[in-house]
């Protein structure tokens, strides 16, 4: 994978990341827990499936970027003063080839050490029995003003990039620095209510 290919993939990780939290900033309905589900049209109409928990605000994601021919598709959770949220979300179709590349170089490791703070790097196998590799990581408010996210307090969370079918996704869930033990039990509830199956 080229410097060029991984900055414009890591970007896009990034981008995705701000976009989302800018979604959610805009208001998602609150509900009771209930699953949310989201059919990826990229994907050959793969369904993302995942529970957000009570009193947290949920719904999906879903717009075209033209540039890219791409039809962003994401289902996302957050609480009510946004201090933890939950977002799985699809990749467009240069990740397919990028992510298990530069994953397996460590070059993806080494281009987002530059955007965010990596604690921790693993496999990990989700509830449905497929693999992800995980991301443990941290990113500052300096940071988040540079990708342009409108949020202006740190995070800590983790990343999990994931290829299901023919396309990559992303589980990422966050809390804002020191609070992550707080939604331990909750991200972990739903981190295992995600699953990805096929239509029909």
């Amino acid at each position: 994978m080229s410097d060029k290919n991984g900055i414009v993939l890591v970007i896009f990780l990034f981008s995705i990341i701000a976009f989302s939290v800018s979604i959610i900033l805009q208001g998602i309905q609150r509900t009771d827990a209930r699953y949310e589900h989201l059919v990826d049209s990229n994907n050959n109409n793969l369904i993302m499936n995942m529970q957000a928990p009570d009193n947290w605000n949920s719904g999906i994601v879903s717009q075209t970027v033209a540039k890219v021919n791409w039809r962003l598709n994401g289902i996302t959770a957050t609480n009510d003063d946004l201090s933890g949220f939950f977002i799985v979300v699809n990749l467009p179709s240069l990740a397919n080839f990028a992510l298990p590349l530069g994953q397996k170089t460590g070059l993806l490791s080494w281009i987002i050490s530059h955007y965010a703070t990596i604690n921790n790097e693993s496999e990990v196998i989700l509830a449905d029995g497929s693999s992800g590799h995980l991301y443990s990581i941290s990113v500052s408010s300096d940071q988040l003003h540079r990708l342009n996210a409108p949020i202006d307090k740190g995070f800590d969370g983790v990343m999990i990039t994931t290829k299901q079918q023919g396309g990559s996704y992303i589980i990422l869930y966050a809390a804002q620095h020191g609070r992550m033990g707080e939604f331990k039990d909750t991200f972990t509830n739903m981190l295992h209510s995600v699953s990805f199956r096929k239509s029909g």
